[in-house]
């Protein structure tokens, strides 16, 4: 029981810090309504320097009334101290306290559709921030609170407050009543205001994710157990994964059994785990290289990581943006842009696999150090993914379209030879990803090594066919346009 100098009701206001200015204008205008016949916890004003934070949050928990919760919707983290405050006054508040009417009372000052957890001994009172009132100016909305009516949510827990500190009712005494209103609509105005300065949208045109988890300290590995991915804009389906399931936030686990069906997926997993683990290792500034085909295989996305927060609980909340890679658009004749682009692919494959300075030359990944032979294995897969999503922009995709300068009986032969070996170097480059003790690697790099030497010899003819022909192709077009046999000075002055 209070005694005789003691507060006849206390209230906990309990806000996340987005919320800050709702939650003193409320402390406000119950201060102005009751004066010191009540007091109105707030962390921010109650607790002094050197105060033990948890210990005076549970101990006025303990002993408050009622609990206030000014709730707009604003996201939170896992760990804010609302949602602890409203589950240790519900535990310390189970049985009913002679003399204390509201003793257990739970209020919810909300947004429209943002009460968060309705219950018997739970009051909801709305806010008046509907879209179509956030339209008005502050002054139409000032003149549109003005006279607060009799039913008004508001006040008619100002009515319940003031019963359970004086013993009487309001019903009756309009100078009271009309006392609380001038209280209630600046509070009203207050929330208006404050919710006037906030974003109307947030229109984010990229494909986002936002990734939940933690490093292991050992190992600086991500660990796949506790990870989370949250999907934005559409950033799902660039993994296959359908806009309805990618909406929601799922684990790690959830993401890799999503996409492990598709020849890419173990692709993507690695791809995205390195870029996070990299954060640990060499900081945000040298990430962003990554590039992934899309599952269609018809865009390519840099992987682009943005942001990424430490707490000091271990978390890491990281957010990356998946940007198309920017492609030049096409100019003049279709057919001279298709075989430049399709000269560029041939000596494109050629540099990669066919010379010697390579550093993916078969003999070169025969003496790479194993501590790099993931890396490499993934720019391997990469660079195939660049060639691929090539081919589809230059409509030099399938077979049937290099027909303008190969035969069809070159092309059957390139396909049979090429397919097979694409298929192989795949995998082995899978293996050489994931092999994590050092016999595994040594037996992947041999394979790795094997396949490349492989591909060498059996598509060193055909690509240097190709060559000749795309080249002997770009010939032609040039003495359609110059004179056989004219000299550079006179093309030069002629043009």
């Amino acid at each position: 029981m209070p005694g005789p100098t003691d507060p006849k009701l206390t209230i906990f206001i309990s806000y996340v810090r987005e919320d800050a200015m709702i939650t003193a204008a409320l402390n406000n205008a119950l201060q102005n309504a009751f004066g010191k016949d009540i007091t109105v916890f707030v962390d921010k004003v109650s607790i002094q320097q050197g105060d033990n934070i948890r210990q005076v949050i549970e101990a006025n928990l303990a002993k408050s009334d009622v609990l206030a919760i000014v709730s707009t919707g604003t996201e939170r983290p896992s760990h804010d101290w609302a949602g602890f405050e409203l589950g240790y006054f519900a535990a310390t508040h189970t049985e009913p306290n002679p003399g204390r009417p509201l003793w257990g009372r739970t209020v919810a000052l909300a947004a429209p559709g943002k009460d968060p957890r309705p219950t018997g001994s739970h009051l909801y009172i709305p806010m008046e921030v509907a879209p179509a009132l956030l339209a008005l100016s502050e002054k139409d909305f000032s003149a549109r609170v003005r006279n607060v009516p009799d039913d008004d949510p508001l006040l008619q827990w100002f009515g319940d407050l003031h019963e359970a500190v004086y013993g009487q009712s309001i019903t009756s005494r309009k100078a009271i009543r009309d006392s609380y209103r001038e209280n209630i609509s600046e509070l009203k105005c207050r929330i208006f205001a404050e919710y006037k300065r906030r974003p109307k949208t947030v229109v984010r045109p990229q494909k986002r994710l936002v990734v939940r988890y933690q490093i292991d300290a050992g190992t600086t590995e991500l660990v796949q157990d506790t990870t989370t991915l949250a999907f934005d804009g559409g950033a799902a389906s660039v993994f296959g994964i359908p806009d309805g399931v990618g909406d929601n936030s799922m684990s790690w686990c959830q993401f890799r059994d999503l996409v492990s069906a598709h020849q890419h997926g173990p692709f993507w997993a690695l791809a995205l785990m390195e870029l996070l683990q990299s954060v640990a290792v060499r900081g945000i500034v040298d990430t962003n290289r990554t590039v992934v085909a899309s599952q269609n295989e018809t865009q390519l996305y840099r992987l682009v990581l943005t942001t990424s927060t430490t707490f000091y609980d271990g978390w890491v909340e990281s957010t990356v943006y998946l940007v198309d890679v920017y492609r030049r658009d096409d100019f003049g004749n279709p057919s001279t842009s298709r075989l430049l682009k399709g000269l560029q692919l041939i000596c494109r494959f050629r540099f990669l696999f066919l010379e010697n300075q390579s550093q993916f030359h078969h003999l070169n990944i025969a003496t790479l150090e194993l501590p790099r032979l993931a890396e490499i294995a993934r720019q391997i897969v990469r660079e195939l993914d660049i060639l691929k999503a090539d081919s589809l922009d230059a409509d030099l995709d399938k077979p049937a379209d290099w027909t303008s300068y190969l035969t069809v009986e070159q092309l059957e032969a390139m396909a049979a030879t090429w397919i097979p070996l694409q298929l192989e170097l795949t995998k082995r480059c899978k293996e050489a990803i994931q092999a994590l003790e050092e016999p595994a690697q040594l037996e992947a790099r041999r394979q790795l090594s094997d396949i490349l030497k492989r591909l060498t010899r059996e598509i060193r003819p055909h690509n240097s066919g190709m060559l000749s022909a795309m080249s002997a192709a770009l010939g032609r077009i040039a003495g359609e346009e110059h004179p056989a046999g004219a000299s550079t000075a006179v093309l030069v002055q002629q043009t």
